[in-house]
């Protein structure tokens, strides 16, 4: 049973370091894009190890799993870093306005009224 459960560790390892790998280079889609697979090299994973008595684990295989593990947290890292500026960057385009002053202001900043802001409006405004 032990080739069966490092075949299984083999696999998901290469599908996590394909995550790894497009999250590290910014293409999310790439590495959503195998969730599915990475889910069932999870699977696969957990029912070869389950099949496993503890005491058949060897210390390289064992160092083996905790690897995969680091690389698997690390990857969640990243998505959820990503995740959380993408939603930063959603809430600022959904509030650019809030900070807008719309008006005229003088070059200390000071808020004039429209028509004292240009001579040529003021003298537009008294033809019409």
């Amino acid at each position: 049973m032990q080739p069966k459960l490092e075949h299984t560790l083999q696999n998901l390892h290469e599908f996590l370091e394909q995550e790894r790998e497009a999250l590290l280079l910014g293409l999310v889609n790439e590495a959503v894009s195998l969730h599915d697979q990475k889910n069932i090299a999870i699977r696969d994973f957990e029912l070869a190890l389950r099949s496993q008595s503890p005491e058949t684990l060897t210390l390289p295989l064992r160092t083996r799993i905790q690897k995969l593990l680091k690389i698997a947290e690390e990857n969640m890292q990243f998505l959820q870093t990503m995740r959380h500026g993408v939603n930063r960057l959603i809430s600022r385009i959904n509030h650019l306005d809030d900070g807008a002053k719309v008006g005229t202001y003088s070059a200390d900043g000071q808020k004039l009224v429209f028509s004292q802001a240009s001579p040529a409006y003021s003298a537009y405004s008294k033809k019409v």
